[in-house]
């Protein structure tokens, strides 16, 4: 169900733990979500057009 993974992904990205990281390490941190590598970080990051090194706390709904 992508709207559970997107939720789940929100909630993650608010998370104490996860919130001031940088999104181009957070998103390979098996931690925060499981089975990225680093081609699937600059393919999600680069089709958002978000800059890795923006912080998760700075993202918006």
């Amino acid at each position: 169900d992508r709207s559970l993974m997107q939720s789940k992904i929100v909630e993650r990205l608010r998370a104490v733990e996860f919130r001031n990281r940088l999104l181009g390490s957070l998103y390979l941190d098996q931690a925060f979500l499981a089975g990225n590598g680093n081609y699937l970080r600059s393919e999600i990051l680069w089709a958002a057009g978000i800059e890795p090194r923006r912080k998760a706390a700075s993202l918006t709904s």
